[in-house]
């Protein structure tokens, strides 16, 4: 095209002429700022030989084009060239833009491009009236921004996009006939529009203030709003400058202030922000855009900016946080937003404090997409996928790392993860049930995918039944092995000194007759508790701490500080703090000073008043609640003691809240619960909470008179376990057998010179140990009677009724604690305990196929008890016991004869149960309960046995060791140690005498020749030729009821 035929087609034809400039294809037509310099036309395109032609005359201004729309043609040509118009003017503005941004001769000023000459060209003519018009693209003016690769807007453009933006929010929500939103492709292309957009938003804290500001503000909000609301005369400066920086309240200092404006405006475009976001998955995509490596690399611009990503993440739905982002492993299950930025972590050279933070707002947002879990290769990657979680990712990656500045921060991550993880109460997207212990069970898969390396989230001590003193802190918590997490969901302590309860004594005392110290004038025995928490346990967090501290001695105001500070004085600065956020400590009318002292961080408080006005009055004061500047829920218990009191209250409760409202900004109304009870006492300091337990078990038989001697088996075996103890291993391990105890506990101070840990399965999780504990302390004394070095594995089953009130234990937590004990790779599970099997039990099925696989896969020797009801019902009509592969054990009489409510039910074995001595004379009892942890504590010193063997001869005692741990092979060996013939027709099992049998202890054998000869002697009389061949060809395969 020469350039006689393009001036012509620019005076008759402006059409042709604007479509020619739309089709140029790298063309650039430029013009000076001043509008009579010629046009010039560069580019491959331009006429040959006249590369940098220029046009006589005057440029068209844009202001031209609108001629353009008075020529004929139509409807659809007027369209068209409205559309290339638009595009035009689009383009021409980016070009303005680009030219001051390169010029940088003077200042940006907001609402100016280029030199002085352009001032204002962006407002006025068709540049301006096309701003909001589309192009025959259906893109409007951000779509064309957003294509542009700047690494950031430039400064002149920033003023002009926020006025429009404010003019017509709607513009974000405009997509182009792809469908496409400018705010997507600059969330990819162009992110420093996106944070200019959230810019224009105000903060929820500055709007509350906005709305609640009492003049004159010390603090005055309307200085932290962007300037660009002020230049659309929301605010009327009466002074041509004021000083930001100053304490001054703009309320005061300006002629007119337009709050509703400001905050119609902020709606409209939170409007347009949350109605992009909550369509198809925008939010999602538009983050995950973000969550990039170049927006945490220092080297490149722009980065992300903390304040923008909070406000998207609180203006997306809660679906974009637990769903999936997109795979890069095929047949995978991909990350969500949380584990893409965590995936970050593993390049270098990030602002990893920014991920931190930005990690943190991901959590805050949404701390259930913690549990969303991926599919993950083996750490060699040869192996079949497994659960992944981005704790586990975390905590993977912090043993990879060498840098220690990367790997704090990673670490720092991963500490967040496993607090908000434990701390979490909201519901999951994966809970199916109803089951109270649903959520505990996800947040271990969440932190362990080793069950042996489970720690414990909790402390539970409610429902003791002695004194919770220092002697009970030395004896108990030194006895519990107790594995605590360095962060706990929650500590609940019961009245350190129940009615009636005595002293904590070990076993060794109460049989010497020691009497305890008296507890008169003892004061706060807790700074014990929370000093073994903060220094043995390393807790550094505890989310709810809930203590009962109304009885007649209940702690100081010095005692708490000492227990949770470290220190005695108020004026002294904290020594430990334990973070906790949940304060309910029963004391009445407790200081205010203290808890801000202890839990200045606390956002829900519950305090407990005796209806002493003054005190309310204290607490609604400044320096009262107001000192709890996160408080945000309040929970007031007031329990007057006369009816005077009582109306008092009722009369200031509405001053009381309207007082604690002004001084804590956190709190509405709404926020308050104050619960004024009766002044009967019913309501009032009512002593120790005891939580129920079931100790009435059915099988413990209390007598009096004179004490018979201990069954006589059991004697004759202490030479045996002399003999076996005191073996010499040649400077080998000694090995160690563990029995597993389904019960309801056991008491730790009766438990001495052994390894015992434990776990509760109740709902309220109470520990193993609180509480009477009796049969399950009664079952863990019998084994050790007959193993004193068995380490014991006590699993404390749900016996509150809460779920199953017609059975002893709920099956659901015998389901639990049976898998528990497998997964701790215990030998012997004993259950001496029955409940008739019906088949609409809840978990019914579930527990006899836990039992089944068990069997099955050899896993552990599980004993189980008669039900001792008497011939009418049948044994197979009960659990455990009458499943198959459940070695049953009956009661037996001193002399070796069958019970008579066992008469007639079938058992495998019959041990002594009947008329037995417990705790060496302290009671006597009977049971099958008791016989069967007879046999249980009998199975470990045979498993012990087996193991020192294997010290000597590795193949064998492999061997049959394999052979003792199946089910059929542990019967062999206890009808080796029985005594007499049973008949086959028999019901009765035989009954056991160890030490008449096979474990003798012969007092010829010396040497150390000799002793392993006869420890020789000993397996092979236990484990025959005939017995290896016959157990050889078990495959272990068995139905799952007892035929």
């Amino acid at each position: 095209m020469t350039q006689t035929n393009l001036i012509k087609m620019v005076q008759n034809k402006p059409k042709d002429f604007l479509i020619s400039l739309e089709t140029l294809d790298s063309n650039q037509v430029t013009q000076d700022s001043n509008p009579h310099t010629p046009v010039t036309i560069r580019g491959k395109n331009a006429p040959k030989g006249q590369l940098n032609q220029v046009l006589p005359g005057p440029r068209p201004n844009a202001d031209d084009y609108s001629d353009i729309s008075s020529c004929g043609g139509d409807d659809s040509d007027r369209e068209e060239r409205e559309q290339t118009k638009t595009r035009n003017c689009h383009e021409d503005l980016i070009r303005l833009w680009k030219k001051r941004e390169k010029r940088a001769k003077e200042p940006a000023q907001p609402g100016v491009v280029g030199g002085k000459e352009d001032q204002g060209r962006e407002y006025s003519g068709s540049l301006h009236k096309s701003r909001f018009k589309t192009d025959r693209h259906g893109q409007n003016l951000l779509h064309t921004l957003a294509k542009e690769r700047w690494m950031d807007i430039p400064q002149g453009a920033r003023g002009y996009l926020q006025q429009l933006i404010l003019e017509q929010p709607m513009i974000l929500e405009r997509p182009d006939q792809e469908g496409k939103l400018a705010i997507l492709e600059a969330a990819q292309k162009l992110p420093s529009l996106l944070f200019l957009v959230c810019d224009l938003v105000i903060p929820d804290s500055i709007c509350d203030e906005l709305k609640a500001s009492v003049l004159p503000c010390k603090h005055c909000p309307l200085l932290k709003i962007q300037e660009i609301l002020r230049a659309r005369k929301i605010i009327n400066i009466k002074q041509s400058t004021f000083n930001k920086a100053t304490d001054s309240c703009l309320h005061t200092d300006v002629g007119e202030v337009k709050i509703e404006e400001l905050l119609r405006l902020d709606k409209s475009l939170r409007a347009s922000l949350t109605n992009i976001l909550a369509k198809n998955q925008r939010a999602r995509d538009i983050l995950a855009l973000l969550l990039n490596a170049n927006r945490f690399d220092p080297a490149q611009k722009p980065n992300m900016r903390l304040d923008s990503f909070r406000l998207l993440l609180s203006l997306s739905p809660e679906k974009t946080f637990t769903s999936p982002v997109g795979t890069t492993i095929p047949n995978d299950k991909p990350n969500n937003l949380l584990q893409q930025a965590a995936d970050l972590f593993s390049q270098s050279s990030l602002d990893y404090q920014l991920l931190h933070e930005c990690i943190q707002a991901l959590v805050k947002r949404c701390p259930a997409s913690i549990f969303y879990t991926t599919n993950a290769k083996t750490p060699d990657g040869g192996g079949p996928t497994r659960p992944s979680n981005i704790y586990r990712k975390l905590s993977e990656l912090t043993k990879k790392l060498s840098a220690p500045g990367h790997k704090s921060y990673v670490e720092k991550t991963r500490d967040l993860i496993k607090s908000e993880c434990i701390g979490y109460k909201g519901p999951l997207a994966t809970d199916t049930g109803t089951d109270k212990n649903a959520m505990w069970v996800r947040k271990k898969e969440i932190l362990y995918w080793d069950r042996k390396t489970e720690k414990k989230l909790s402390l539970n001590l409610e429902g003791e039944s002695v004194a919770i003193d220092q002697d009970y802190i030395r004896i108990t918590f030194d006895r519990a092995n107790m594995k605590l997490e360095t962060v706990l969901e929650s500590v609940c302590l019961p009245y350190w000194n129940p009615a009636g309860a005595g002293r904590c004594l070990s076993r060794k005392d109460r049989l010497r007759s020691i009497t305890p110290k008296p507890l008169i004038g003892f004061l706060d025995p807790y700074v014990e508790v929370f000093d073994w928490l903060y220094k043995s346990a390393k807790v550094t967090k505890i989310f709810s701490l809930e203590v009962n501290d109304d009885g007649p001695s209940p702690h100081t105001n010095r005692g708490i500080r000492k227990a949770l500070a470290g220190v005695d004085s108020e004026d002294d600065p904290p020594t430990r703090d334990f973070n906790i956020e949940v304060w309910k400590w029963k004391k009445f009318d407790i200081s205010i000073d203290t808890i801000a002292k202890v839990a200045p961080q606390a956002h829900e408080v519950h305090l407990f008043s005796s209806g002493n006005k003054t005190v309310l009055q204290g607490w609604s004061c400044k320096d009262g609640l107001g000192q709890l500047k996160g408080l945000e829920r309040l929970f007031v218990h007031i329990s007057p003691t006369n009816s005077s009191d009582k109306q008092d209250c009722e009369e200031y409760e509405a001053r009381f809240k309207e007082r604690v409202t002004k001084h804590c900004h956190h709190l509405q109304l709404a926020d308050i619960s104050v619960t004024i009870h009766d002044d009967n006492g019913d309501q009032a300091k009512s002593g120790a909470i005891i939580t129920k337990n079931s100790t009435n078990l059915g099988s413990a038989l209390h007598l009096n008179g004179p004490m018979p001697k201990k069954a006589e088996w059991i004697e004759e075996l202490k030479g045996y376990k002399s003999f076996i103890k005191n073996f010499d291993l040649v400077g080998a391990k000694e090995p160690s057998v563990k029995v597993a105890i389904l019960d309801d506990g056991a008491k730790l101070a009766d438990l001495e010179d052994g390894v015992q840990l434990g776990e509760t399965f109740r709902l309220d999780k109470a520990e193993f140990f609180v509480g009477p504990c009796e049969h399950g302390t009664e079952m863990a004394l019998c084994v050790r009677e007959i193993f004193p070095d068995a380490e014991l594995y006590i699993a404390r089953l749900d016996d509150s009724g809460q779920t199953e009130p017609n059975k002893r234990f709920s099956i659901a937590s015998c389901v639990k604690a049976f898998q528990w004990a497998l997964d701790q790779d215990v030998d012997i599970i004993s259950m001496s305990w029955t409940y008739e099997m019906k088949d609409g039990d809840t978990h019914k099925a579930e527990f006899e196929a836990l039992i089944k696989k068990a069997v099955e896969g050899n896993k552990a020797v599980l004993f189980g008890s008669l039900p001792d009801k008497g011939p009418n019902l049948p044994i197979e009509n009960f659990s455990p016991v009458g499943l198959n592969g459940v070695i049953k054990i009956g009661s037996a009489t001193h002399s070796g004869e069958v019970v008579k409510d066992n008469l007639h039910q079938r058992s495998d074995f019959i041990l002594p149960g009947e008329d037995i001595e417990i705790s060496s004379g302290l009671k006597r009892v009977s049971g099958s309960s008791f016989a069967t942890a007879y046999a249980a504590g009998l199975a470990a010193l045979v498993m012990y046995t087996i193991k020192v063997w294997g010290i000597f001869d590795q193949k064998d005692g492999a061997e049959v060791l394999r052979i003792a741990r199946k089910s059929e092979g542990m019967k062999r060996i206890f009808r080796a140690l029985s005594s007499g013939i049973v008949s086959e027709n028999s019901n009765v099992g035989p009954f056991v005498r160890p030490a008449l049998t096979v474990l003798k202890a012969e007092d010829s054998v010396v040497g150390e020749d000799a002793e392993r000869g006869q420890l020789s002697k000993i397996i092979h009389n236990l484990f025959t030729t005939q017995m290896r061949q016959d157990l050889g060809k078990i495959d272990g395969s068995l139905p799952l009821r007892q035929r």
